[in-house]
């Protein structure tokens, strides 16, 4: 989809930028239990991304983690 902006009244642009949205991916598990926090490990975590566009993703895409510590507040 593209869309096209304005700022000024009903004067659009021309930019034609595209927009696309995707599913959240599912955490399917990891290959780790713990690791100490003072050595720096890698994590290997399968990830079902579903229906997504793996080709956009992988184009478009600058994949992060967050983790958190305990329980949801």
């Amino acid at each position: 989809m593209y869309i096209d902006a304005t700022v000024i009244g009903d004067e659009f642009t021309e930019n034609e930028v595209e927009l696309f949205y995707y599913s959240d991916p599912t955490l399917k598990g990891s290959n780790i239990i713990e690791s100490p926090s003072n050595i720096q490990s890698q994590l290997l975590i399968p990830v079902d991304f579903g229906a997504n566009d793996m080709n956009r993703i992988d184009r478009y895409a600058t994949p992060t983690c967050k983790f958190t510590y305990g329980a949801k507040e």
